[in-house]
């Protein structure tokens, strides 16, 4: 499913995907002076653009209307859950906030 901030529209596609490695294919991908390590080609059989009812619906775009998160666990906390990290809950969120300043691109 694919989605374009301030579209209401979405494109469905079904198929395959691979993860590749290809060096040309990763370069002609790279950002910020960055290439990335791998890359997924998804190889398109079939594909759909959906009405936009359901994002009209949802409001998805209209953040004031989205519903509180209050109560719902972190990122870090559903990690050290879900993988039963015994690191404290701030180590795993420092991690997450030292990845994303060091290697988002």
């Amino acid at each position: 499913m694919f989605l374009i901030p301030g579209k209401r529209e979405t494109l469905r596609i079904g198929g395959r995907a691979e993860v590749v490695r290809d060096a040309t294919l990763l370069g002609s991908l790279s950002a910020q002076g960055r290439v990335p390590a791998l890359a997924i080609a998804v190889h398109v059989d079939e594909a759909f653009f959906h009405c936009s009812k359901c994002m009209i619906r949802s409001h998805l775009w209209q953040h004031e209307q989205w519903a509180p998160l209050d109560g719902l666990p972190t990122l870090a906390e559903t990690m050290k859950d879900a993988a039963a990290i015994a690191a404290p809950v701030e180590v795993v969120e420092g991690i997450i906030k030292e990845d994303e300043e060091r290697r988002l691109y």
